[in-house]
């Protein structure tokens, strides 16, 4: 199994599901042993999911890090959906805790991104305040200004993604959507891979992740711990239309780079 032979140390998953809304949990504690991983959180399922269980993000890690909480802490409603797992760990190496976010936006509403967006980033700013530091990664399903799209690239994607990941301007050239990654660098965040050096990313240059197209799976961090990221692979494996995107995080680094500012 491909998980298993990568060891990964923190697990964020997208689209967990099962064919009944009490088969997810089984899902989740069955990877989890499976991957001799802790499962720390799982989030709620995604609105208009047909039988309430599919489409969850979750959030797995191994035994050694202490999983201080998790979350999201209250069930809400659809109208208040927030569309991510968390969890805060305690880190051996590290002065700081981290929270993770496994974060799952929908596909079909840029306004619909830009708004729990704009809530993960409050929740984000909130807790930085408190003294933890933040890692969210996941299928944002948009797309972000590292990459510069030209019109062949954007043209080229279907339909069914153009809502939320394009816009057509009175003069009929297509512009990018990039709202949700201007909300996360507002609050301080970058984007990890674009700011890696080519010669720590496999490959090198940044690449689509989907096969819709763009790069739309992506790690947001503080810029103090994404220089901190050595070793970057992005993997297509079977089983899911999206690549798996496999980091290493220098824990000597980012604890160096703790005390400095942004």
């Amino acid at each position: 199994m491909f998980l298993r032979e990568q060891e990964p140390d923190v697990l964020l998953c997208q689209e967990m599901q099962a064919d009944k809304p009490s088969g997810v949990h089984r899902h989740l504690q069955d990877t989890a042993r499976s991957l001799n991983m802790t499962a720390a959180a799982l989030g709620p399922p995604a609105p208009g999911a047909a039988s309430g269980s599919e489409h969850h993000t979750a959030v797995l890690v191994r035994p050694r890090l202490e999983v201080i909480e998790s979350g999201p802490a209250v069930a809400y409603r659809p109208w208040d959906h927030v569309p991510w797992a968390e969890a805060l760990l305690r880190v051996p190496g590290l002065p700081f805790p981290v929270r993770v976010y496994s974060v799952h936006l929908p596909h079909s509403s840029d306004v619909w991104q830009k708004h729990l967006a704009n809530k993960l980033a409050s929740r984000i700013a909130a807790r930085a305040e408190a003294g933890e530091q933040p890692l969210a990664a996941g299928d944002w399903n948009c797309l972000a200004p590292a990459d510069a799209y030209t019109q062949d690239q954007l043209a080229a994607m279907p339909a069914r993604v153009r809502p939320a990941r394009i816009r057509l301007l009175p003069d009929g050239t297509l512009e990018p959507i990039l709202d949700v990654h201007q909300v996360l660098a507002g609050i301080g965040l970058v984007d990890v891979a674009a700011g890696l050096p080519p010669e720590r990313r496999d490959p090198p240059e940044l690449s689509p992740t989907g096969t819709a197209g763009g790069r739309v799976d992506r790690v947001y961090a503080l810029r103090a711990h994404a220089s901190a990221v050595t070793a970057w692979r992005q993997v297509r494996t079977a089983g899911t239309d999206h690549d798996v995107l496999l980091f290493t995080i220098s824990l000597a680094e980012a604890a160096a780079m703790s005390g400095k500012p942004e």
